[in-house]
């Protein structure tokens, strides 16, 4: 006789314990917590790129017709011609470190093909636009992770209001 594995169910081999046919694998409890946790800041984030991608078409107008997307463009063209380092020396630019963000793009823009640094440039339009809106996202990241400390920190309630500092 050929010895058999026992049968699948619970010790008494019933069909309360059997696996169902075709069920789908749960996931394991610590899993669906953390997804369950995570679910508010996943729509927080998401419902932060919807709108900064619906604002792309638009641009910041300051006084005298200005844009502040025309000064990067600007600055990343005097990048791309006299070198990162000359920038103070080419242009009336007044921003300090925002330059080596603009230096990697315009190396982007160059790789991609770019070589107009013209305000009617679509794919330089993007370019431009896309540091702010991953920044934007890592700010939701940060502020989130830092509130969710200062709760553990000072849960909310009655007792933590009477001994808050503020």
């Amino acid at each position: 006789m050929i010895p058999q594995d026992d049968p699948p169910g619970d010790a008494t081999g019933g069909p309360e314990s059997a696996p169902r046919r075709g069920a789908r694998r749960a996931f394991p409890a610590a899993v669906r917590d953390l997804l369950a946790f995570r679910r508010p800041l996943l729509a927080i984030v998401l419902a932060g790129l919807v709108l900064r991608l619906a604002l792309i078409p638009l641009t910041a107008n300051l006084p005298n017709g200005l844009t502040d997307e025309g000064f990067w463009k600007h600055w990343m063209g005097a990048i791309n011609q006299y070198g990162v380092l000359n920038i103070f020396r080419t242009t009336d630019t007044d921003y300090v470190g925002y330059h080596w963000v603009l230096w990697v793009l315009s190396m982007v823009y160059e790789a991609l093909g770019g070589s107009s640094y013209a305000n009617s440039s679509t794919p330089l339009h993007l370019l431009v636009k896309a540091p702010s809106i991953v920044f934007d996202v890592v700010l939701i990241l940060v502020v989130h992770r830092a509130t969710a400390t200062l709760l553990k920190t000072y849960p909310p309630g009655p007792s933590w209001l009477r001994h808050s500092p503020l």
